[in-house]
């Protein structure tokens, strides 16, 4: 408490709910591997209480300086930094004269311009909790990049494995193909030397898809509803899920051949923090018999998991042994200078068969291309 009073005489403008934010930073980079604690956040405080605060941009700079300490946490903190804030926006305006601000109230000109440069909504950066976090409703695209969408995922099917069914082609009533037989009969004088059976049809792919709805995932959230749609409408036999920090069964939400989205209501029980660990130990668990040797289970996240790394791995070792292949689709991959170091990405992979850059349609075109999804 001596420390939070001493400070909060120190940085003037801000108030002691962003003092508790910065100081819970440290914590929240921890998880993710960094090595930081109270000098760190210390600094940072003293920081912002000296700069002129004009942006997000600026905070996220200043601090990134201040807790950064090799490149590879330098290209990932700009996401973690956003997903802890739940920056939307960057502009900041003061909306308010904050409480026990005497030297604002008594300039007016300095308030004037203090007022178009900082932008504090209820005296508090907005934090990342994940009991509190933002929750939306998931769309399906709309019809201009909905029939792309559908055509190359059709042809993503086509790659995964589709092992023998136990019934015949369709239209085949017996196990010798007369037709065929008598035909190559013809080049031997009208003996069949050779037997030609009716073949056996392919069975449908099983695809299980699992997809990260948090708010890091928010930007890529609508695009992989949509895809999650066009699966359901291919000749695959596709159940689909989205996770947070619970985990919820959308096939029936999303298999009817109407468009629809899932509407916030839907979603009320998913919070808005990420536990990857917790929600695919619940997949295996409570939705065991979906998971077979010929499943391919499709994971989409950026690996960012705010719960024990142990639960992750657990979970993935449990699935793995499951299904016979498991491909993880992350739309942080093609970014420049993204490496997979978060604790939660580098538990998982492992355990992965295939790691997929898809972000967008002209990503997921050219992941089909490049028959990313063949065994």
């Amino acid at each position: 408490m001596e420390v939070l009073e001493v400070l909060s005489r120190q940085i003037g403008l801000l108030s002691g709910r962003i003092i508790e934010q910065v100081q819970s930073f440290a914590p929240f980079l921890r998880q993710y591997g960094f090595r930081v604690g109270t000098p760190e956040s210390l600094t940072a405080i003293e920081a912002l209480s000296a700069i002129e605060i004009e942006s997000m941009e600026q905070v996220m700079d200043a601090m990134r300086s201040i807790y950064v300490k090799n490149p590879a946490e330098w290209a990932i903190f700009p996401s973690l930094f956003k997903r802890h804030f739940g920056v939307v926006q960057h502009e900041w305006k003061q909306t308010t004269v904050l409480e026990g601000d005497t030297d604002l109230q008594q300039s007016g000109s300095r308030s004037a311009e203090t007022s178009s440069s900082l932008q504090i909504e209820g005296a508090m950066l907005r934090a990342y909790n994940p009991n509190h976090g933002q929750r939306y409703a998931l769309r399906v695209l709309k019809e201009g990049q909905l029939q792309q969408i559908l055509y190359w995922t059709r042809k993503a099917v086509l790659q995964f494995e589709s092992p023998r069914s136990r019934r015949l082609e369709k239209g085949r009533r017996f196990p010798i193909d007369f037709r065929r037989t008598i035909r190559h009969a013809m080049k031997n004088g009208g003996d069949p030397l050779v037997i030609y059976k009716r073949k056996y049809r392919r069975a449908r792919p099983r695809i299980v898809i699992v997809t990260d709805i948090s708010g890091s995932m928010k930007p890529h959230a609508d695009f992989f509803t949509t895809v999650a749609w066009a699966f359901l409408h291919t000749r695959a036999r596709v159940e689909t899920f989205v996770f947070s920090t619970e985990i919820k069964r959308i096939t029936p939400l999303l298999s009817r051949h109407i468009v629809h989205g899932i509407p916030f209501e839907q979603l009320i029980e998913l919070k808005g923090g990420t536990r990857i660990g917790f929600c695919l130990s619940r997949l295996a668990h409570r939705y065991g018999s979906l998971l077979r040797k010929q499943t391919c289970l499709i994971i989409v996240s950026d690996g960012y998991d705010t719960g024990h790394p142990h639960v992750l791995k657990r979970a993935m070792d449990t699935l793995s042994g499951l299904v016979g292949k498991i491909v993880w689709v992350n739309p942080l991959l093609g970014e420049e200078g993204y490496e997979p170091v978060a604790t939660g990405m580098s538990t998982a992979l492992p355990y992965v068969d295939r790691f997929v850059d898809v972000h967008d349609l002209e990503s997921w075109m050219q992941a089909v291309k490049l028959t990313l999804f063949a065994n």
